[in-house]
């Protein structure tokens, strides 16, 4: 026992007398005269070999750090470095220099034209706020392009439409390739039949000699259209489309009255959506399955109807042009997206006969005879039909947009220019806010950018949320929506009266007059309902900082027409920079020096109205 002992005591000694020797170096900081201390870490005058430390100069009032020096010499603070020698390191702090300590007092008058009678400079710099990751996340970009029309996995159908009554000759005929279709409703004036599948080869040479028959007015296969994709509420701002077509002025005209009714015959309407709680609805229906409830579940519809009628002023959410109209839902397209002709024209007709005032179309595809009886016997009942003109970006619109009785829409982005999506040519009648994903805009209120869509709460891809969604579907329900508000206002206007109007006060882009490209140019919400312009005037004293990155921006909205401001100091003439900055964040005039004021003198027109900033930066 004596000798295992003897061995451990042993083997203690050899490790021990194995160990190396810890080096340790000297550290003393100390401050050159006045104006500061250092936090020292680790806060201590003997440091191990290879150790760092860590120096933190801290000024006292009226002065900044400068510098360091003895052994090593750097303006960086807080200074890391490691221990490899013994150091004696000084802190040198100098006096804060007057002048970037200093204010300067500055008068701001500006008069300009705007559409709100009691619009006044905001300092938007003051009320800066951010809504962090509660909200954004949930903001979310889908469009509708890229969707496969799968009419090959759809029953095939025939449609026709006879003078007076069905021959025998066309009724055997139509038996030996399929049944009649007995849930077609009871008002359409023509036939559906459901063609077997092992009878699709022969749809056109029955198409051809239906045609041939006396008795037929016309026959069609039953094709597949499918979706053609200023208030409290806390999103408002993310709706620049509204700015546009001068939103905020009409809300202050009118919201819309209940006797008007917009019947949206889309995918129907997700009724479950708190952003449609104070929506009002009328009575819809499902023709793609037969059923009493127009349940949304693709989710377009429900973005067309927040357009036109999404709560507004309920503190959540977005907004609506027309929040106190009343929607009537009409589901013709399934899940997809896509539909059935027959089922649009149903939906078109279930509309009139049931008080709509307006339909609005965001679908399309090519003719058809059945569709264009549908809008016929609308426009015949005094119903004012809007249609999309297409995300294919040619020159040829879709129909029902390219018949000649409905108000067809295009598509413009943020900059007033026509979506690369967008279809255009003749028979285009107008055009309005479609969002564009290949732009990118930057929220002044929430501090942040965003992609320039259509935002809406809606129903997409199994989940609910606010989506930003782009396409003539998302142009088509500003017009209805501005249509509506025109009826509300006097509810004598016929469908021919409110087109005219809705023409007439467009503002025009593109070549002088029609053209092509815009129509009669972007809707006009102010004007088209005749809201006049005030020449509105207001006057600030405020101050800012002389120091780096120092701004003050003053918020208005501006109608077309003069805009003049001048700033004026109380003292150092000459420190500062004036600016105007449109909503897109771009300079669009630059203030003047004269004597101890700057000028700046601007011309808004109908093209460029809405949001404006007066921008005041500080000069080094």
């Amino acid at each position: 026992m004596k000798k295992i002992a003897l061995l451990i005591a042993g083997i203690v000694l050899l490790i021990l007398g194995c160990q190396p020797t810890i080096t340790y170096f000297s550290l003393a900081v100390s401050v050159s005269g006045t104006g500061g201390s250092v936090v020292t870490y680790p806060n201590t005058t003997s440091i191990e070999k290879g150790s760092s430390v860590l120096l933190t100069a801290v000024p006292s009032p009226g002065y900044v750090f400068d510098s360091w020096s003895g052994g090593i010499t750097s303006n960086q603070n807080p200074l890391s470095f490691a221990m490899n020698q013994d150091y004696s390191i000084v802190a040198h702090f100098k006096v804060l220099p007057a002048d970037t300590s200093k204010t300067v007092k500055y008068t701001l008058d500006a008069q300009w034209e705007s559409y709100e009678k009691y619009d006044r400079l905001i300092n938007t710099v003051a009320s800066v706020k951010s809504i962090g990751s509660k909200a954004v996340p949930n903001f979310k970009t889908a469009d509708y392009f890229s969707l496969d029309v799968n009419a090959s996995s759809r029953p095939k159908a025939i449609l026709v439409k006879y003078k007076t009554g069905v021959s025998q000759k066309s009724a055997d005929s139509l038996k030996s390739i399929g049944t009649k279709d007995l849930m077609l409703d009871a008002s359409v004036p023509f036939q559906r039949i459901v063609v077997n599948s092992d009878k699709y080869a022969e749809i056109p040479s029955m198409l051809s000699f239906l045609k041939s028959q006396p008795d037929v007015e016309w026959a069609e296969e039953d094709l597949i259209s499918k979706a053609l994709y200023a208030p409290d509420d806390a999103y408002y701002s993310y709706q620049w489309n509204f700015d546009k077509i001068g939103m905020p002025a009409a809300w202050d005209y009118t919201m819309g009255e209940s006797d008007v009714i917009v019947a949206v015959v889309d995918t129907g309407a997700y009724f479950p959506l708190t952003d449609l709680g104070q929506t009002r609805f009328v009575q819809g229906f499902d023709f793609v399955n037969n059923y009493l409830n127009p349940f949304d579940d693709n989710g377009h519809g429900s973005h067309v109807i927040g357009t036109i009628a999404e709560s507004t002023n309920n503190g959540i959410g977005v907004a609506g042009m027309a929040p106190g109209i009343k929607i009537m839902p009409v589901k013709v397209l399934a899940w997809d997206g896509f539909g059935y002709a027959s089922d649009i024209a149903q939906g078109i007709y279930f509309a009139t006969n049931n008080g709509a005032h307006i339909i609005n179309l965001s679908l399309g595809g090519n003719y058809s005879a059945a569709i264009e009886d549908a809008v016929n016997y609308a426009i015949s009942h005094g119903v004012l039909v809007v249609a999309a003109a297409g995300n294919d970006g040619t020159s040829t619109l879709n129909y029902p947009a390219a018949l000649s009785n409905v108000l067809s829409v295009g598509a413009t982005n943020d900059l007033n220019v026509l979506a690369p999506y967008s279809n255009y040519g003749y028979g285009l009648d107008i055009v309005a806010p479609g969002g564009d994903f290949s732009r990118i805009l930057h929220n002044n209120e929430y501090n942040e950018d965003y992609p320039a869509g259509i935002l809406q709460q809606t129903y997409y891809g199994g989940s609910i949320g606010y989506w930003y969604f782009q396409g003539t579907s998302m142009a088509a329900p500003h017009v209805a929506g501005l249509a509506a508000l025109l009826k509300s206002k006097n509810n004598s206007l016929t469908a021919a009266d409110i087109t005219a109007i809705i023409e007439n006060s467009a503002t025009d882009l593109g070549a002088s007059g029609y053209d092509t490209q815009y129509g009669y140019g972007l809707i006009d919400a102010a004007k088209a309902l005749g809201i006049p312009g005030y020449i509105v005037s207001d006057q600030v004293t405020s101050s800012i900082v002389l120091k780096p990155d120092e701004i003050e921006k003053w918020q208005i909205n501006a109608a077309p027409g003069a805009l003049i401001a001048t700033l004026g100091f109380a003292s150092d003439t000459g420190s500062l920079s004036f600016s105007l900055v449109n909503s897109e964040g771009t300079e669009v005039a630059v203030g003047s020096q004269a004597n101890n004021a700057i000028n700046l003198n601007y011309i808004v027109t109908s093209a460029n109205k809405g949001t404006y900033y007066f921008v005041i930066k500080y000069k080094p």
